[in-house]
């Protein structure tokens, strides 16, 4: 068959009957749509605000059965630690209001707060419905106290009496500790960066972290004994020299102080036994140890 052939003047003029497309605008028109626009927008923003008064409602609604609820307003702190804190320190640090509600404390927050405290090692703060707030510190346990003379000048007061961890991070001593911390050795150095003491912070003194190191080997092996260590002083490098309640005065190495400290016992009980007193001992040497015993008042 056949096909019916057709002229591309006709073509052209059948294909541009489905080209047509209508434009038309007029003021009445225009209005209508932006009619519809501002009622659409209108609706939009009712709905929003709907939500807004909604969220609101519910707020209010939850203050007014937690955070302002007189039923769970905080009635006692159950509070574990293992030093000196106390829960009046623990209201302080915190900020906790008088009156405040359990849905009102942020556990977080307060954690943070402790934490922060240089004498601190780990807190917990946990809620325990329905008004008990529930706080459990671990405090850094002090060993002795630090006295470095060349930073005397240092107008830090909180930096000029601190405490020495067992860990070795100094922190102030402070409230309680003060009483507490009484009898404690002090630990002295006279020489150092200025960096090498800060609040918060594990001594970078070498040589004092030794003398740290020997209190707490001291405490360890000699707590029970009837004679007490009233300070160490840093001499050099290889040297600590400590001094003790009754006068005895005893030169130490930097390492190696747990043999030096049974030596110490073993020639006290000796000179007990002979009923005299040392005056002074050197204890680096393992063997043949230097010594000298006080001369008696006739």
């Amino acid at each position: 068959m056949l096909k019916r052939r057709t002229s591309k003047r006709y073509r052209r003029e059948r294909d541009c009957q489905h080209m047509l497309h209508l434009n038309v605008n007029s003021p009445r028109i225009v209005l209508f749509k932006s009619m519809g626009v501002f009622t659409g927008a209108i609706k939009v923003a009712a709905c929003l605000g709907l939500l807004c008064l909604a969220i609101w409602g519910v707020m209010k609604g939850a203050d007014a059965v937690f955070i302002n609820n007189e039923e769970y307003a905080l009635k006692d702190i159950e509070f574990e630690t293992n030093g000196l804190f106390t829960k009046q320190r623990v209201v302080e640090v915190t900020r906790i209001k008088d009156g405040a509600t359990l849905y009102a404390l942020d556990c977080k927050f307060m954690k943070r707060e402790l934490e922060a405290l240089p004498e601190v090692v780990s807190a917990e703060v946990s809620k325990v419905l329905p008004n008990h707030l529930r706080v459990t510190l671990v405090e850094r346990v002090p060993v002795a106290h630090l006295y470095a003379s060349y930073r005397d000048c240092m107008e830090e007061p909180e930096e000029k009496n601190m405490l020495i961890g067992d860990d070795g991070v100094l922190f102030p001593c402070e409230g309680m500790l003060k009483k507490a911390s009484e009898d404690f050795p002090v630990i002295i150095v006279d020489k150092g960066p200025e960096y090498a003491f800060a609040a918060g912070e594990k001594m970078r003194h070498e040589e004092a972290l030794r003398a740290q190191h020997l209190v707490v080997e001291h405490n360890r092996l000699a707590a029970k004994q009837d004679w007490a260590l009233k300070s160490i002083k840093v001499v050099d490098f290889y040297t600590l020299v400590a001094e003790y309640s009754d006068g005895l005065l005893v030169t130490y190495g930097m390492y190696d102080h747990g043999r030096q400290l049974r030596d110490l016992i073993d020639i006290r009980q000796h000179a007990s036994l002979l009923g005299k007193e040392i005056y002074w001992l050197d204890l680096r040497p393992k063997r043949n140890i230097p010594g000298q015993y006080k001369v008696s008042q006739l």
